[in-house]
């Protein structure tokens, strides 16, 4: 794929500053600001609800049909959680966030999140589920560059 502009990825495990980093990285360096979950939230890309974890579902299909035209245009930085569905020609580079889980712990507290959601969040985080499957991403895509920051430590 041909773009004139990039396309950034944030990504991490929730409550290690996603939004935050890229809403300053958009007004930076004047991209556009993709919160996933946002668009997820306004364009109804779900299938059902994890009443364990108490959080919708996310179709990935209808999120990827969402972003597809603005991804091809460029100039974007979306930050979510997830990323093993987008596609992988549509970013250019990929910052992995990190965060002691103490700090993660008290954050998740905060949000009001159950013990359960807490448990999976902290324990993706300490396993680094999203890094391993970044890097399995990057690995298939010659052009990607992939970079992990140090950990997020503030509180």
């Amino acid at each position: 794929m041909s773009r004139l502009k990039p396309n950034i990825l944030i990504t991490g495990t929730p409550g290690t500053g996603k939004s935050e980093l890229a809403s300053l990285t958009a007004k930076q360096l004047g991209l556009t600001h993709i919160e996933v979950g946002k668009l997820a939230e306004t364009h109804d890309c779900y299938d059902g609800e994890d009443t364990e974890l108490q959080c919708k579902v996310l179709d990935e299909d209808k999120v990827v049909a969402c972003m597809e035209k603005d991804m091809f245009k460029g100039n974007n930085v979306v930050d979510y959680h997830g990323s093993d569905f987008f596609e992988e020609e549509w970013f250019d580079i990929v910052f992995c966030l990190r965060a002691d889980i103490e700090v993660l712990n008290a954050r998740y507290t905060d949000r009001g999140y159950s013990e359960i959601k807490i448990k999976n969040n902290i324990e993706s985080e300490i396993f680094q589920v999203i890094n391993d499957i970044l890097h399995f991403v990057v690995h298939r895509h010659e052009n990607l560059q992939f970079i992990q920051p140090y950990s997020n430590y503030c509180k």
